[in-house]
């Protein structure tokens, strides 16, 4: 039987591998944002879909609990031991065509930054997850906690924050500009391999935080990154992944058809449009 996603998926490596952008023309803001991607391997775009903010916040994180369409949003709310490990008070696939993470997985800069710096059309690799931690003392170390490469994928993460936070708070900690260093194959498959005091001397660490609706576009694929547990402290997120394509990408296909439309496309308001009527008819 013909199996068209790993046919497209063969082709989209080879034009990965082959074939350059010449034609495809990128605004300023593309331009600039991916230069400083390539640098440091992260970057912050500020104060981004605020209006899907305070959706998520009234919905989702309102003190009289969620709302039922948030909860109708979401595809699988993570209860494992892991999550509750890791302080997970509230952690959730959610269908990439609801309203309330939509306008963020829909971005045409944040698509267009990614294509640019990956070298070819993204796919997103799962359903995005909301996210609320309120990390407490664990009871055993996460591997999440030790710096790491996202498993050899040509990856690019992204967070949103949902509230505001420091560094004082659980965060996100990034190897400035590791993304250019060449490593060790075991750094991609084995994190314990890793040496993090080297590490710290050897890079510059960024840390995810700053103010609700502030995006941070990251190199999870090629760049060492971890998080960073405070106790007590609270943190609100949007999580994304995006590859170059992967034989593991698509873990959630079935269950949200809308995914199969977030390729950035060369004409982005046409992609948005296709991308609006498959949401009018979704979670």
């Amino acid at each position: 039987m013909f199996d068209r996603q790993a046919f497209e998926w063969f082709v989209g490596t080879l034009k990965y591998r082959n074939y350059g952008f010449s034609s495809r023309h990128w605004t300023s803001d593309v331009e600039d944002y991916t230069r400083r991607l390539n640098a440091d391997g992260i970057v912050k775009i500020p104060a981004q879909h605020m209006q899907m903010l305070t959706d998520i916040q009234q919905h989702f994180f309102s003190p009289q609990g969620r709302s039922e369409e948030a909860t109708d949003a979401c595809y699988h709310v993570d209860e494992s031991e892991r999550a509750k490990n890791m302080g997970r008070v509230f952690s959730a696939y959610v269908y990439a065509s609801s309203r309330f993470v939509f306008p963020l997985v829909s971005d045409p800069l944040m698509l267009d930054i990614i294509w640019k710096y990956l070298g070819r059309r993204p796919l997103l690799r799962n359903l995005p997850v909301i996210q609320h931690s309120h990390a407490l003392p664990q009871s055993s170390h996460d591997i999440q906690q030790h710096f790491h490469c996202d498993s050899g994928l040509h990856q690019i993460s992204c967070i949103y924050l949902l509230s505001d936070l420091t560094e004082q708070m659980t965060h996100t900690e990034y190897a400035l500009a590791s993304n250019r260093a060449r490593k060790p194959v075991s750094h991609y498959y084995d994190r314990y391999s890793i040496d993090e005091s080297s590490l710290q001397s050897q890079f510059e660490m960024g840390t995810i935080t700053g103010k609700a609706g502030d995006l941070f576009i990251f190199d999870a694929g090629n760049g060492y990154h971890r998080a960073k547990l405070i106790p007590h402290t609270d943190r609100r997120i949007i999580h994304l992944n995006f590859t170059a394509g992967s034989h593991m990408v698509k873990p959630h296909f079935h269950v949200d058809p809308a995914l199969s439309e977030l390729i950035a496309d060369q004409n982005m308001a046409q992609y948005r449009q296709s991308f609006q009527h498959l949401a009018a008819g979704s979670k």
